[in-house]
Order: structure tokens, then sequence, then C-alpha cells
């Protein structure tokens, strides 16, 4: 795979997810065999009959029922369809079971989020497992937004109408319109938590990850085919002084004549910083900037090869939008080094990670595993009609 230095250059997954792990957790399971079959079942008996309290899924002393399965699910159903929501219409219909469309030739979107949601389980887990083995507790930040994401619960269940006889929060309802029959806040809490315990304790891993000078050059030696654009012999990356004019009359002559000003006084950087506060709400200084950036006009000019320090320039941007630019020093920084360096961090995290997923073994029951939507996703009922209203009318 090419590795560009466009602006658009997808980020390192911290994470590794897909269709790799979804198989070592399908190889988990089709190698447990009969004895997962055995654990869940041996479970199941002891449990109520509520078939989303049934436990569907193993590791070790750990078990999970249809509800906790639950909020991985619509989580990722939610995230998809975020992320994803400028394309839906061409992928999803979102007024219809998920189990009714199909992701494939072979597996319905039910089918296909499920999967992915039991990939997102094993990487959460997997995580805290080691979190816990090695004391691993959440830092102060990560407390601090977990606590904040439970106390403004009550805020949206009252905000959307879910409330008690009293008039006080039903944080319940709110999460079982949300994540379907059975959520609660207490089995909530324990997926929140360790959501945030997952997360933090694998940014602590990646951030120990920690490569010398000499092993990112034999990297991007080693892999210099595959940057393209990246060279070497590039120069240093610069900083600069940008200010941009957007929300002028005509940003193009505000800018012309800010940047005159400037050059009459013979100002330097901070007088142009200074400039930048009042014209634009901030002091304009951006370090080590790299090609691709900024927008095309700025780079254009930027990396040209004539280029050098002190020198600046009023350029007209796309939209309507203007600038000012000085370049101010080249720095010690490559974009060469910058690139492989971020690359053979995660590369070398993702091993690790590769790695502490296979101590632990993952017992699946596809059978008794119920997916049922919450009652706030979509109104099945209205679909259901409009369709019928459709096929008459034609």
């Amino acid at each position: 795979m090419t590795r560009s230095n466009e602006t658009n250059r997808p980020a390192p997954t911290r994470r590794p997810r897909g269709k790799v792990l979804a198989a070592i957790i399908l190889a988990a399971v089709l190698l447990a065999g009969s004895v997962a079959g055995l654990l869940l079942d041996l479970a199941n008996r002891r449990g109520s009959g509520n078939e989303m309290s049934r436990v569907v899924l193993t590791c070790g002393d750990r078990r999970m029922t249809n509800t906790e399965l639950a909020y991985y699910y619509w989580s990722e159903y939610f995230y998809f369809t975020n992320v994803y929501s400028d394309y839906l219409g061409d992928m999803l219909d979102t007024s219809k079971p998920l189990d009714e469309q199909m992701y494939d030739s072979d597996t319905t979107w039910q089918d296909y989020l499920l999967s992915q949601s039991l990939v997102t389980v094993k990487d959460t887990l997997s995580m805290v497992f080691e979190a816990e083995k090695a004391g691993f507790t959440l830092p102060d930040t990560y407390e601090t937004s977990y606590e904040k994401v439970l106390s403004d619960f009550s805020d949206y269940a009252v905000r959307l109408g879910f409330t008690k006889d009293d008039g006080s929060a039903d944080v319940d309802a709110y999460l079982q319109d949300s994540y379907g029959e059975g959520a609660a806040l207490e089995s909530f809490r324990s997926y929140l938590h360790d959501s945030y315990l997952a997360s933090a304790y694998a940014d602590s891993l990646y951030a120990a990850v920690d490569p010398t000078d000499d092993e990112v050059e034999a990297y991007y030696d080693a892999h210099a085919g595959d940057y393209e654009g990246v060279s070497k012999t590039d120069r240093p990356l610069p900083d600069v002084v940008l200010l941009e004019f957007s929300s002028y009359d005509d940003n193009r002559a505000t800018a012309n004549t800010v940047y005159a000003n400037w050059q009459d006084k013979k100002g330097g950087a901070d007088e142009l910083s200074a400039l930048s506060e009042t014209y634009c709400g901030g002091d304009g200084k951006l370090e080590a900037v790299y090609p691709g950036q900024l927008e095309t006009a700025l780079d254009d000019w930027l990396f040209a090869a004539e280029r050098k320090e002190g020198d600046s320039a009023a350029i007209e941007g796309a939209d309507g939008k203007a600038y000012i630019i000085l370049l101010t020093q080249y720095t010690d920084q490559y974009r060469w080094r910058q690139l492989a360096r971020s690359d053979l961090i995660t590369e070398t995290y993702n091993n690790e990670y590769l790695k502490l997923e296979a101590n632990y073994t993952f017992l699946i029951d596809y059978d008794k595993i119920v997916i049922k939507q919450p009652a706030g996703l979509y109104n099945t009922q209205n679909a259901e009609a409009e369709r019928a209203a459709t096929s008459q009318g034609g």
C-alpha cells in the first residue's frame, strides 16, 4: 500500500480491527468447539429464563450476556451510521430491520455489525484483562470524562422525556430506548468503564513505544518505495506565521493592506503574529509544516525550490480566502522521518497488541445471541405503513 504525505492520509489505527481479528475470534470459537457449547449451556441453565440475560460469551471467569453484548452492538451501529452519515443512503435503509438488508451477497447488515462488535469485545476485554494484571487504573483525565458521561445521563433522560412519576430521571428507560431491552445503568456503567480502561491502557502502551533515530531510519529505508512524494533529500520542514482572512467583505484587499503596512514598518515575526491576534484571533504560528497540510496555493508557495527563510507573501486562496504567510525558519525535522516514526510506532504497537490478544480465548455461543432493536432506533410500524401505502399507490 502506498503511503503518501497528503492531508487526507489515514490516521494510524491504534487498535488492530477488521477481518484479521475477526478471523482470530472465529478460529478461537472453532477450536474450542464442544467445550464452548458445554460451558455456555451450563451457565445459561443457572441463569434466568430471560433471553437477554443469557450468557453468550465467556473468557476465563468473565461472562457476557445478550444485554451486555447489545451495548457493543448498538454502539457499533451508532458509530457506523455517524461516520458514514453522508453515504448511508447508498448502503443502508435505517427505516428497515438490519436482518432484512444485505451487507453483501452472503451477509446481512445485522450479521456484519455483530461480527464487528465481537471484534470490539475482544479488543476491549483483552486490554481490560491486561490492565488489571498490570494494576493499571484510569488516569485522572479518563476518570473525569467517564464520570461526566455518567452524570450527563440524568440530564439526557429528562431532556428526552424519560422520567419517573416523581419527575426524576428514568435513566434505565433512556438506556433501553437506545440499547434495547434489558439495558440498565448498572450494567452500562460496567461496559463504559471497560471501554475507558481499555482505551487508556492501550494509549499508554502506544505512548511507551519510543524507537531510536537509527531504528526509524532503518524502517524508512526498508519501506522507502511506499512513501509517495517523500524523500530523504527533501528540505527540513519550515515554521511559519500564517494569517487567514475569511470573514471580511474583501478578504484579499484586507490581507493586502495588512501586509503592506507590516512591510512598511519593517515588522518581523513577532509583529506579524500580533497582527494575527488582532485580525484572525490567534497567533498564527505553525511549526514543522509539511507538504499537503495547507491549501494548494500556500503549499505551492511554501515548498517552491527557491523558498528561503524570511520570505513572505500575501496569497489569494480558495473560496474567497486570503492569507499572509511568513517562513520564519527551517526546523531540524523532516517529513520522511515523521512518517516513518509514526508508522514504525503503529506497527510495533499493533504487533504487541496481537500478542497480548493471543493470551485469551473467547468462546461464543452464536445460537444464544439475540439482537433486539431499541425502541428509539426507528419506527418499523411507520415504515411498514409507508411501504404499504406505496405499494397500494402503485
